[in-house]
């Protein structure tokens, strides 16, 4: 009897084992199973969760640091770089090709390091990233003592392409790490991150010119390169070593991503909420001048109201995320993006003067702005993990992070040249009410396509 029961037992314990195994073989549990590698000692043993915890935090306030100087660093260079270039001999257009080729950059090879991140390996990139960025921010302060304006503007464009490089790895592998630090809180930590990058833009061009002011054309170069030099080797200490894998995610798959239509939808949308945040800038300050009669304060006034405006709403927007879900909070920001230009275009509002107007459409633009862009990236996770849950997910959190990383940089590409081209043909009214139907419209049709079809594919199957 005893055998018996004895034998029963262990055929009971060896079909709870395979039950175990076939559970710890889920897609999720290979996530979890990910997220929790990342997170521990290199020998295996798991870390306290006290130490683990702090970590992360330690880790998440490093990440908001290395992208508020990294952002200051390419936005204050607007403010002092253009008179010293004019100085040396450089006419408008190369000084827009010295300013403009770092976030082409972004856009070009952010893609491509997402792609290639899992061989190459995150710490590895994230510090290389910030060396670049640093040293070339750096080395800019030198161009001052250049022979000629031929030289200035050569060496000028090689080290914006450098910062462009280093920019496009250390956004990257920003975003490959929020999910690793906090699966549970993406959408919190990205609005961190976004506001941290809002801040940087927000503050990087009055602090050039402070710094200017106080110490010379080479002050903000060698104290805001110094720090990022500076913050390299604490990101080297303090990040893990992440263990490389041959294993990149099939290209198929990624074309297969961007091709199914929920998926690319999200993807404009975020392009065109960070489109309608640098829509203005080719024309707003001629047009408040002339049209308005401001003075130069009174615009700088009006277009640090975006910013801020985005700044603030930001980590509200990433808290709302986690706890409703982005794709309602992705509609209404692209809603009030697309209805506050249009009174911007309009720009009459019978009881409330046209100045007014034009500052409340500008603060619900920044507001529209950080609600569409921040819950962009959760979403965009979450449908490459619910499509392709049997691949490896480091692969695919790194290939969603370079398409996020993209869409952000060709959004303010091209909201700018559009901004630029139909102010051209057109009055800036007239191109704000254009850009804001398009948005509208945009909105109509994600709402459309949601309410059919929550995975509807545009090409592939």
């Amino acid at each position: 009897m005893k055998c018996r029961f004895r034998m029963a037992s262990e055929i009971f314990a060896f079909l709870r084992c395979k039950q175990c195994v076939r559970a710890a073989d889920t897609p999720v549990a290979r996530h979890a199973d990910f997220e929790l590698r990342a997170l521990t000692e290199e020998d295996g043993n798991e870390e306290e969760p006290s130490y683990t915890w702090r970590r992360n935090i330690l880790i998440a306030a490093l990440l908001s640091t290395i992208t508020f100087f990294v952002a200051s660093a390419y936005s204050m260079v607007g403010s002092f770089f253009p008179i010293e270039a004019a100085e040396m001999g450089s006419n408008s257009i190369t000084t827009a090709v010295i300013i403009g080729v770092s976030p082409l950059c972004l856009a070009t090879l952010s893609p491509v390091i997402g792609y290639f991140l899992p061989k190459l390996g995150i710490k590895m990139i994230l510090v290389s990233g910030q060396v670049l960025v640093g040293g070339a921010f750096f080395l800019m302060a030198f161009l001052a003592y250049m022979p000629s304006s031929t030289s200035f503007v050569v060496y000028g464009i090689l080290l914006r392409v450098t910062e462009g490089v280093g920019w496009a790895m250390s956004n990257t592998t920003t975003f490959a790490l929020i999910p690793v630090l906090f699966p549970s809180r993406v959408g919190t930590l990205t609005g961190l991150i976004f506001g941290a990058l809002g801040l940087g833009y927000t503050a990087g061009p009055p602090l050039g010119s402070i710094l200017v002011v106080a110490a010379g054309y080479s002050a903000p170069f060698w104290i805001v390169g110094g720090i990022l030099l500076c913050l390299a080797p604490v990101t080297f200490l303090l990040l893990k070593e992440t263990s490389t894998s041959s294993k990149v995610l099939p290209f198929q798959i990624v074309i297969k991503l961007l091709s199914h239509l929920s998926f690319s939808m999200i993807q404009i949308a975020d392009i065109v909420g960070y489109g309608s945040l640098t829509f203005q800038g080719a024309a707003l300050g001629v047009y408040l001048m002339n049209e308005i009669g401001l003075n130069l304060l009174e615009i700088g006034i009006y277009f640090a109201v975006i910013a801020v405006s985005y700044t603030l709403i930001t980590v509200v927007a990433g808290w709302l995320s986690d706890k409703f879900g982005p794709r309602t909070l992705i509609i209404t920001g692209l809603f009030i993006c697309g209805a506050s230009l249009m009174v911007l275009g309009l720009n009459q509002l019978p009881p409330i003067p046209p100045q007014w107007t034009i500052l409340i459409a500008l603060a619900l633009v920044g507001c529209g702005a950080a609600l569409a862009d921040v819950p962009t990236y959760s979403d965009l996770l979450q449908q490459a993990q619910t499509l392709y849950a049997k691949e490896n997910q480091e692969s695919l959190i790194a290939a969603v992070s370079g398409i996020t990383a993209f869409s952000q940089a060709f959004g303010s590409f091209l909201g700018a040249i559009l901004g630029g081209f139909l102010t051209y043909f057109t009055e800036f009214t007239t191109a704000s009410l254009i850009f804001g139907e398009v948005i509208t419209m945009h909105v109509c049709f994600c709402l459309t396509v949601v309410a059919v079809n929550k995975h509807a594919v545009l090409f592939f199957v």
